[in-house]
């Protein structure tokens, strides 16, 4: 995750991908292997919701208030299954909205904050991601699973049995 905070600053879309990518995994740790589109929610909205209530909470223009299933969409089908943002037909068919999140950095987010409603021509009802505040928000997303691992002795277990098997990516492999 720190490695991403220098890619920020070129205002790189890579950044939410490995964010999108990373999240997947932390929703496999918490399993213990597999996550799939209810994992990834509950994780999202359970453990960036802990994070900040805003995760939770936040409500679209339109009343919708299903951001993790709009990141789930967005993120993880998204970004990471097709690199767009604009949602395939199975992706709509499954509640997930064209441009329903906006991608910006610091320097490009036009005074929004990050979690802040998004109105544009592009993207008429959407959340705004700054990527500098959402990296933050998942590392201590992270810290806050371990941190339950450390008193979950079966989450612990998942957590190490997932690590074994499918270790992350290393700098130095």
């Amino acid at each position: 995750m720190r490695e991403l905070r220098g890619i920020c600053k070129d205002g790189s879309p890579w950044v939410y991908v490995c964010a999108a990518s990373f999240l997947d995994f932390l929703a496999r740790l918490r399993t213990g292997g597999s996550a799939g589109p209810k994992e990834y929610k509950e994780f999202f909205r359970d453990y960036l919701g802990r994070v900040n209530a805003i995760y939770k909470t936040f409500t679209y223009k339109s009343g919708h208030q299903d951001l993790s299933i709009q990141a789930y969409h967005v993120l993880r089908c998204g970004i990471i299954h097709s690199f767009s943002l604009v949602a395939d037909a199975q992706s709509a068919a499954r509640d997930g909205r064209d441009r329903s999140i906006v991608l910006a950095h610091q320097y490009s987010a036009e005074g929004k904050k990050h979690l802040d409603n998004w109105i544009s021509s592009s993207a008429p009802d959407a959340a705004i991601f700054v990527a500098e505040d959402f990296l933050s928000d998942i590392e201590k997303a992270f810290e806050a699973l371990l941190n339950d691992a450390e008193s979950d002795k079966k989450l612990k277990r998942k957590i190490i049995g997932y690590w074994i098997s499918q270790p992350p990516i290393a700098a130095n492999i």
